[in-house]
């Protein structure tokens, strides 16, 4: 629908509805001046961030960077699209609306969908078969309600008989629900009995399709789709949205399973950016759903060989999609993730990301089991059936440094890789991704510069090597503005940045994990001093501009000489390539801002 030809009724809407009556229905609020308060319903946090603001009739979450209107708070908080939002509030509210525009497409699908889901849920409370099945996997009843987890009794045409009475039986057989009988076609029987129900939802949070597992002792399969309909394409769906993306948006990667009982543990232990494909091999079209929200991935397959060779033919996929990826196999002991977290908690899990590897190393790991290195014949081996990870490759840079990579392990020569693999080299294009390219020391200036900078420096020192010691003392004394990070860093100081089993004597708050989570996801490998270097002249560039804002305010004769030693400074920082240089430049800068800025260090 055209939301700007029917402006008029979303204004209606959002000019009659009270909007602190409507968020208070999911948040509870504290007056607060002319607005109100809560905690947000997106994330967890210590501290109450989500305002709402009647006078301009709008919300905000900071937590989350969520806002909007009434109507965008309340399709969001009840999984729908705008425009059914405003009709439920329309009515609720009694409000007048246009009755003449289009409906979704596909509306009369996705109605009896939702009425599925709610006749299984029904059938889930009833059943204590289906809620033993799930307590005994380690799931609490509670939880499970957010996700609209089911139940298909073990009946013939329970479903059917009730949907049968709204709606006609071609169209519930053509979603999947139900099936002709071969032998009577007057008569039709549930395609999901005896399974717990897992709804499918598409990025506008709309129910398209349901998975099934099985709980029954026969032969049935274990796990059943609906089959592909109008409203779902398996190989362009995953499970795990259940909130129109924006969990990935935030976490910026996506955790990538094989079931959905991984995906539902993994949620449940808050990781939220988890999915998972639908029954079948990770496909192009999953891997271009996910490049909306993110460029990362970790791949976290079974610990099985066909969980190796999935996560290889994934790593393929996403590579051609021009993402950054890396991959986890769970410690010895757990199949999946929905055993490993049925014994582990979510700060177990941020410290195993620490053990995960890219996806060359992955590769490279798979590629070699049982072969002796030493031999020639083995050399040549994996140099033969990399082919087939280096095809995927599609940016040259990235691959001539896969190239290299390679003759490092082999101790190959890398002249003759090259040639070895011009034929695939001579396919790739020469532009540069932005998203593969580990340059974690180059700062864009157009964005926040501080808060970038001290972010990669955060990766950096999770990253360091006692090598770089001289550069580490400098960098790790620097004073953070972004609260977040200056309080980790100060946390993550204390233990020499060791993010080994660092929760054993580290207390971190919620915000704290999500943000060490993702830079131990990012934590750069084979850091170089050269890198080191160019991080530490940022820095010092950053204070000098700093510096040269504040003395902009001094008298005239002042600012000229600060002025003079400003430039020296930034002349000397530009052509220096020496850490002593540095060295003398930092302890230069330290005692200008002493002078010129006495509440900074």
């Amino acid at each position: 629908m055209n939301e700007f030809k029917y402006i008029s009724d979303f204004n209606k809407v959002i000019d009659g509805v009270d909007i602190v009556e409507v968020v208070e229905e999911f948040v509870s609020l504290s007056k607060d001046g002319n607005s109100y308060v809560g905690f947000s319903p997106f994330k967890n946090e210590n501290t109450p961030s989500f305002k709402v603001n009647p006078n301009k009739k709008i919300f905000k979450d900071f937590s989350s960077g969520i806002g909007g209107d009434v109507i965008q708070f309340y399709s969001i908080m009840k999984k729908i699209s705008r425009v059914d939002a405003m009709r439920e509030l329309a009515k609720r509210y009694n409000i007048n609306i246009s009755r003449n525009y289009s409906r979704d497409k596909y509306s009369l699908e996705h109605k009896i969908l939702n009425d599925a889901v709610e006749f299984f849920s029904n059938k889930f409370k009833e059943s204590k078969v289906a809620q033993e099945y799930m307590i005994n996997r380690g799931y609490n009843i509670k939880d499970l309600k957010e996700y609209s987890i089911g139940y298909a009794p073990d009946s013939w045409n329970e479903l059917y008989d009730e949907l049968k009475i709204k709606y006609d039986e071609k169209v519930i057989q053509s979603i999947g629900l139900i099936s002709q009988d071969s032998l009577n076609t007057k008569r039709y029987y549930d395609n999901f009995r005896n399974r717990i129900i897992f709804p499918i939802f598409n990025t506008k949070n709309q129910i398209i399709a349901l998975g099934g597992r099985y709980i029954g002792d026969g032969d049935s399969p274990k796990y059943i789709n609906s089959s592909e309909s109008k409203v779902f394409n398996k190989s362009n769906e995953l499970y795990g949205i259940f909130d129109g993306g924006m969990a990935l948006k935030q976490t910026k990667y996506a955790i990538l399973t094989e079931g959905y009982l991984d995906v539902l543990s993994s949620h449940l232990n808050g990781f939220k950016n988890t999915v998972a494909s639908l029954g079948t091999a990770f496909t192009d079209g999953q891997a271009k759903l996910l490049k909306k929200y993110v460029n990362s991935i970790l791949i976290l397959y079974d610990n099985d060989d066909a969980g190796r060779l999935a996560t290889i033919r994934a790593i393929g996929i996403l590579n051609k999609n021009g993402f950054l990826i890396r991959c986890l196999n769970l410690p010895d002991g757990f199949k999946d993730p929905d055993e490993y977290f049925k014994s582990n908690n979510k700060k177990d899990f941020i410290s195993l990301l620490n053990v995960s590897v890219d996806s060359f190393q992955y590769v490279f790991n798979a590629y070699s089991l049982g072969l002796n290195l030493d031999e020639i014949n083995s050399k040549l081996e994996i140099i033969n059936r990399f082919r087939t990870y280096f095809k995927d490759i599609n940016n040259r840079i990235i691959l001539k440094d896969e190239i290299f990579k390679l003759s490092k392990m082999l101790k190959v020569d890398y002249d003759d890789l090259i040639k070895e693999y011009s034929d695939i080299l001579g396919k790739v294009k020469k532009e540069v991704n932005k998203n593969k390219i580990n340059n974690k020391f180059v700062i864009n200036s157009k964005n926040n510069k501080r808060d970038m900078l001290e972010k990669v420096t955060l990766e950096f020192l999770i990253s360091s090597d006692s090598k770089f010691e001289r550069y580490v003392s400098i960098i790790s004394t620097f004073n953070f503005e972004n609260e977040i990070y200056n309080e980790l860093n100060r946390k993550l100081k204390s233990i020499s940045y060791n993010t080994n089993n660092i929760y054993d004597n580290l207390y971190l708050s919620e915000d704290e994990y999500q943000v060490l989570s993702d830079l131990v996801f990012n934590k750069i490998e084979n850091v170089d001093e050269d890198s080191y270097f160019r991080l530490l002249q940022s820095w010092l560039k950053l204070y000098l501009e700093e510096i040269k804002e504040e003395v902009n305010l001094l008298k005239d004769m002042e600012k000229m000489m600060a002025l003079y030693k400003v430039s020296l400074l930034t002349n000397k920082l530009n052509v220096t390539d020496s850490i002593m240089d540095l060295e003398i430049i930092h302890k230069d800068i330290i005692e200008l801002r002493r002078v010129y800025d006495g509440s900074k260090q």
